[in-house]
């Protein structure tokens, strides 16, 4: 036999194949006439037939009965062997279960372990910091007492400082001409731009030798009018 009808055949679809000897294959109806029975015939027929029926009928309920009995012993021996433990279904769903609750006995056991130990870790934590929280307290409060002098100190000295530069500037002002003072000791018309203290003595004694001839002396201007007037005539300046 080749290759290629070996191919050929194994690819090809089977034939279906019928038989006369179906069952369900309905019988040709026989063109041959019916025989004639006599009436003894077919009641001997028909006492056969009944017969065929009530032994099988017997049969049936026979073997119903032991059915039920079977079953009814199965039930029995199941509801024994599932009191002893004993039975298949009930050693296969124990297998079943056993391996569930393991998975979930193993899950339960490390969610166990884990809580404990953030609970021994929280524990030990709150415990450390009761034992160092009056150490970080009293470091906090001397470091807080220690910024608070530091910035005090530090504020009476620019205060002092300010304080200082204030008489600095007080004492090098002149000093400020009354009506119930003499003649101020520094005046603006100076000789040769210069406002000194022999200067004022030599206008004084000049005033003195005008009053001794007879001549009114030039009236002095005060300092603060002088400079009020410096100030007009520059803003009055475009």
């Amino acid at each position: 036999m080749s290759e290629g009808s070996a191919k050929k055949r194994k690819g090809a679809k089977r034939e279906k194949t019928t038989t006369t000897t179906n069952r369900f294959v309905k019988r040709q109806a026989s063109e041959e006439p019916r025989e004639e029975l006599t009436q003894e015939e077919y009641e001997r027929r028909k006492a056969k037939i009944l017969r065929r029926a009530i032994l099988i009928e017997n049969q049936y309920n026979m073997l119903r009965l032991q059915l039920k009995d079977k079953k009814l012993k199965q039930a029995v021996e199941y509801k024994i062997q599932a009191a002893e433990g004993k039975s298949p279904e009930y050693l296969i769903g124990k297998q079943e279960a056993e391996v569930a609750f393991e998975k979930k006995n193993q899950r339960n056991l490390l969610w166990r372990d884990m809580k404990l130990a953030q609970i021994r870790d929280e524990y030990e934590a709150e415990m450390e910091m009761n034992k160092t929280q009056f150490d970080d307290q009293y470091a906090y409060e001397k470091g807080r007492y220690i910024d608070y002098f530091t910035a005090l100190i530090a504020e009476k000295q620019r205060r002092a400082d300010m304080v200082g530069n204030f008489l600095g500037a007080f004492l090098s002002l002149p000093p400020v001409p009354t009506k119930e003072t003499e003649q101020p000791v520094l005046t603006k018309e100076a000789y040769e731009g210069r406002t000194t203290r022999s200067r004022s003595k030599s206008v004084k004694k000049e005033e003195e030798v005008v009053e001794r001839r007879g001549r009114k002396p030039k009236k002095q201007i005060p300092e603060k009018e002088k400079i009020s007037k410096r100030i007009k005539e520059k803003r009055k300046t475009p």
